[in-house]
């Protein structure tokens, strides 16, 4: 599992404490928190020795924590939604938020699953039935392509056309 945040946050305690659960029924579990921030000093000195915490990876290191995740823990608030997408180009499912950008990119049953709040005990549900779900890594993967550039162009350009206006193609 993996956890990522630009901003280590209280969230995180929760989550450490959603895992706690978790590691009671798998043992061999492990939870990386990738991020920064004023808690990180202090999470660090709890945290079991099954969580790892991460900060200033290149591209290259990220993109090989999320290949190697089981699925994105997502409990903080996000505009866009970007960390589930950033999980899908991996093909890894994600547990968020049923909030804000989320709601845009995230497609429960399909792509992940949805808590209504953040608690120990939500968290730790939406694992389990992260973990229970046979998840088709192609097409979370191809969900994801449907947030791409080239995407975002046919779309922009489709919607100008029906505006009557002509949006050249790209050179």
């Amino acid at each position: 599992m993996q956890a990522s945040s630009k901003t280590i946050t209280a969230r995180v305690q929760v989550l450490l404490d959603a895992f706690s659960t978790v590691v009671l029924k798998e043992p061999d579990a492990r939870l990386v928190l990738v991020g920064d921030g004023p808690l990180r000093a202090e999470i660090a000195s709890s945290a079991p020795p099954n969580v790892r915490l991460a900060r200033d990876l290149t591209d290259a290191q990220l993109r090989w924590v999320y290949a190697h995740a089981t699925c994105l823990l997502a409990p903080s608030l996000e505009d866009f939604g970007l960390t589930p997408l950033e999980a899908a180009a991996a093909g890894v499912p994600t547990v968020a938020l049923r909030a804000g950008g989320y709601l845009d990119t995230v497609l429960e049953g399909r792509t992940g699953v949805f808590v209504d709040e953040v608690t120990p005990r939500t968290i730790a549900a939406g694992i389990a039935a992260a973990e229970q779900t046979r998840w088709d890594p192609a097409a979370i993967r191809a969900h994801a392509t449907s947030f791409g550039e080239d995407r975002f162009a046919q779309r922009v350009r489709a919607l100008a056309a029906e505006l009557g206006t002509n949006v050249p193609e790209p050179r």
